[in-house]
């Protein structure tokens, strides 16, 4: 079940060195979204290589409206589909490899 998250671009504020809070507002929901499939045994994932101009056509939203991420949620199969290609498969069998928190973060 694919969800949405979209933003209203011209009814939120900016910063003052302009960075729009609707972008950080989505992307608080999304995280809270994925949180919540996760409580309850459902996989979630973000997917944010789309079309921008087709999802807005598909999901009907109106011109205004940003889509910023898609969020695919639903149930993980123990069978792999034998529609999925080599790479597709490999994604869902082997996890690739962390960095480790060091290397790209820092808590102050």
């Amino acid at each position: 079940m694919p969800a949405q998250q979209a933003a209203l671009t011209e009814s939120d504020g900016k910063t003052s060195d302009g960075r729009e809070y609707f972008q950080y507002d989505t992307g608080m929901a999304s995280a809270f979204l994925m949180l919540a499939a996760t409580a309850r045994n459902l996989e979630a994932h973000a997917v944010a290589g789309f079309e921008p101009q087709a999802a807005r056509q598909v999901l009907a939203l109106p011109a205004d409206a940003q889509v910023i991420t898609l969020t695919i949620v639903g149930r993980h199969r123990q069978q792999i589909s034998p529609s999925l290609t080599d790479w597709q498969v490999k994604a869902e069998t082997q996890r690739p490899p962390r960095l480790p928190f060091a290397e790209f973060a820092t808590i102050v």
